[in-house]
Parts: C-alpha cells; structure tokens; sequence
C-alpha cells in the first residue's frame, strides 16, 4: 500500500512540474553570432558566436509560462578544447559557463546538456536570457528549464522537440 501511495504522490509531482524550452536562435538580435543548421541540434537549428565579450553578447526577453523554481540546462557543442564556453546570464544573474566539458579524450565533437549549479527563481512573465561568449565558435543549441530536480534531459534532439518552445518577444 505504502509502495503505492508513493508512486501515486511521484506520478502526480511529475504531471505537475513545469518545463518549457528556449532555442538559441530564437534571439532577434545576433549580433556577431551566426545561426546555422545541424541535424545534430535540437530543432536542427544552433547559433556561434563570431567574437567573444560582452561586446558581442545577446540579450532577449521571454515569457515564464508559469512561476517556480526552475532547474536550468543548456545544451552546446563540445569540441574538447576546453575554451569554447558560453556565459549564460537570467534577468542579469550569471547562472554559469556552458560548453567544452563533456567530451571524452579521443572522441569527436558531440552535443552535451549542462544543468546550471542552481536553480533560478522565476515569476509568471517576463524575464531575459543573456548570452556572452567567452571564445570564438562556443555553439548555443538549447535551454530547457523544468521545475523537476530529478529532471534528466533527453539526449536525443528530437526527444527534446516534444518540450514546449517559447520564443523571444
């Protein structure tokens, strides 16, 4: 009985937790960055910064479907370089640096998630998104935030389609 009870309570928390999906090439105004095609991203679309600093980052504005605590992902490419990285900034509050961590010495090149050291508060409405590249060619393919902690991303691209996708106002 205890057993399902607990899966009862698990299964509800999970319907109600609330996610949503940012894609990269949503911002309006790119700057340097390049939007791009590759069948490897998650809407087969990911854009590259041209130039790093805070001279080229780009800032857009989103609307939170819903308040909460948000656990906050980002998915870029891995080049293995260890330099590639994109600073990711929420309503001016830098969440982390994002890129060139995941591969494996001797692989090829692969899209990674990264979940952000904390999770970020969000109210209902609006709220923005700053991307600052810290190199030349840190590639920016997706942000999810969920209000899951247990939240493990698809790894597949297309699994990640099935997220809700909001886009920059």
């Amino acid at each position: 009985m205890k057993k399902l009870i607990f899966g009862l309570m698990f299964s509800a928390a999970a319907l109600s937790a609330g996610e949503f999906r940012v894609e990269a090439e949503s911002f309006k105004d790119l700057k340097s960055w390049i939007s791009q095609n590759d069948k490897r991203a998650v809407d087969s679309g990911v854009i590259r910064s041209n130039q790093k600093g805070t001279a080229n980052s780009i800032k857009a504005t989103f609307s939170c479907p819903e308040a909460g605590t948000y656990y906050v992902f980002v998915r870029t490419l891995d080049i293995g370089e260890k330099s590639r990285k994109t600073t990711v900034k929420i309503n001016d509050l830098a969440i982390g640096s994002f890129g060139d961590d995941n591969t494996p010495e001797g692989k090829k090149s692969a899209y990674f998630w990264n979940k952000s050291a904390k999770p970020v508060e969000l109210a209902k409405g609006d709220f923005t998104i700053e991307l600052i590249p810290n190199s030349n060619y840190s590639r920016v393919d997706s942000i999810v935030f969920t209000t899951d902690a247990n939240y493990n991303p698809p790894n597949s691209p297309r699994s990640a389609e099935d997220i809700e996708d909001i886009d920059a106002k």
